[in-house]
Formats: C-alpha cells, structure tokens, sequence
C-alpha cells in the first residue's frame, strides 16, 4: 500500500500523462482467448512512452533535470519516447543505439531534436550503455537508465496492467517479452497482487536470433529491474527470429495491422501456450511499419 500522498502523487502523474496521449490503449482479443494491448496507439508509437514518461516527468518534477541534457540507450523506441517526452518538456536529450537500428526510428530522434550516437551492431544495447556511462562520467548529462529505473515497472504498474483488469479482468497467464524487464515486471506485480496463482511466462529471443526490443535480461550486467522483481517470472519461451516474423505476417494476412517483430514474438509464445491457459493477456509493444523494409510481406 502507498500512503496519501504518494498516491495523489501518482495520480497527478498518470493525469499528466493522458494528457498528451499516452495509455488507455486498445485491449482487444487478437486471437482465441488471447488478448493484448496495442500499445503502438501511444503518442509516440510505443509501449515504451509509459515508462519514459514515468522517469523523465519523475525527475523533472524533483528537480534532478534542472540545466541538464538526458542521455539514454535505446534500440529504438525508448528513444523515440525519450526524445518526443523530452522535446515536449523543454529538456535537452542524447540517445545513444547500435548503428543497425531502425532508419525510420533514427530520423524520427533527429526531427525531434535529439542528438544521436551510433554504437557498433555487433554489440547491441549493451555497447550503447557503455558508451553513454562514458558520456555521463565527462560530461552534465543525467542517465534515464531505464534498465534500473523502477518508475519503469511502475509504469506499467499503475497504467498498463490497471487497463488490462478494467476492459479483460483477470487473466489466467501473462505473456510479456523481457527486455528491460519493466513491462512483464509491471504487470506481474499489478496481478499476482491479485492472485499469486497467476501464471507470468517471459519471452526472450532464441540462441542467435536478433529481435528488436528484447534480449536475454538475465546474462546481462544492466538488469536492476530483474534483479528486483525477476522472481515475479515463473518461466521464460524462447522465440526464434523466423517464428516471430511468421507470426506477424500471419496476423498482417488475417487482420491487415502490421505489428511489430517483438509482438509476433509474444503472440507466437502465447498461441503456444493456450492450451494450457484459457485467458491469456499479452501486449503488442509497437507496429511494425517502422520495420517494413525488413520484413518480407
């Protein structure tokens, strides 16, 4: 339980939030007893508006932002959100992504007035946060460090999961892909609240496969989320590149919505596993037009 304040507190966030057109997406059933948010009906086109909203609007208010630029790595859609959030609250802000991140994404960041670092792709996120703890100990630069900032499981806390219960009740299990682990960590707190008994299965990608906005959370140094709440996931799927990919297009061809890489990715997961989970309550992280040159449709 959160006292008065705290509460009033969030409360104002969540306001402030909706405000400018983030949460209260969609929650529709996309496939037999499979149902998901489509959180690409965010602002800025993802799930992770949520929480970059969350820790920028958090800092700002308590002052930490005051004549300092925001610095964050990103595969592509925190930074989409970070720049966008930040351009709207007058706030300065550097992203720092692996050079094979998406071209739409990147010019986006740009047209927002953020100011892009390109790390090499062969070391994905993780060399894009070494990079940046070297901007930040040479410079006055703030770290949103969204792998450890817990007002990003919050986020989904007090917002995605609180939507999820109000349009679909309660779930029998939560498919979530991991990537900062903010999302799954959000709302498996939110449910098994509710009932411990609520399943909370991850999805990360297979030995050698490459999908965008998730990784293997538990090998890597940058987890603090997962280190704090890693024990609310009962099991983790691992989905192979090309299973994620067909799951999409087989959506795209039923349905004519293209979504992203990382939702054909949970969806796959939790088609597998609906056999043995009559209600099943996923997210679809974002759309896939940003990634349509890679797909072949």
């Amino acid at each position: 339980m959160i006292g008065s304040s705290a509460r009033s507190e969030i409360d104002g966030l969540i306001d402030s939030m909706h405000r400018i057109g983030i949460g209260n997406t969609p929650f529709t059933e996309v496939d037999a007893g499979i149902y998901a948010k489509l959180e690409w009906r965010n602002r800025f086109g993802s799930i992770k508006d949520r929480p970059a909203f969350f820790m920028i609007y958090s800092m700002k208010e308590s002052g930490d932002l005051d004549g300092k630029t925001i610095i964050e790595a990103s595969s592509g859609n925190t930074g989409l959100a970070v720049s966008g959030i930040a351009k709207m609250l007058g706030i300065q802000s550097i992203i720092v992504l692996p050079e094979n991140a998406s071209e739409v994404a990147k010019r986006s960041i740009r047209e927002n007035g953020s100011r892009i670092i390109e790390t090499p792709a062969d070391m994905g996120t993780e060399g894009s946060i070494n990079r940046l703890k070297e901007m930040v100990s040479q410079g006055d630069c703030v770290w949103i460090n969204q792998h450890s900032n817990l007002r990003n499981s919050d986020s989904h806390y007090y917002t995605t999961a609180r939507e999820m219960e109000e349009s679909g009740g309660i779930p029998s299990a939560i498919v979530a892909g991991i990537g900062t682990g903010g999302t799954i960590t959000g709302i498996a707190r939110y449910f098994k609240e509710i009932d411990p008994e609520i399943r909370v299965i991850g999805v990360q990608p297979a030995a050698g496969s490459h999908i965008h906005g998730l990784r293997n959370a538990f090998s890597s140094k940058y987890r603090g989320i997962i280190d704090r709440y890693g024990d609310l996931i009962d099991e983790v799927l691992y989905v192979r590149e090309e299973d994620a990919v067909s799951e999409l297009k087989r959506y795209y061809e039923r349905t004519g919505q293209l979504i992203g890489i990382s939702s054909g990715a949970n969806l796959f997961a939790s088609r597998m596993l609906h056999e043995r989970y009559r209600k099943i309550f996923t997210v679809f992280p974002d759309s896939g037009e940003k990634y349509r040159s890679e797909l072949p449709l």
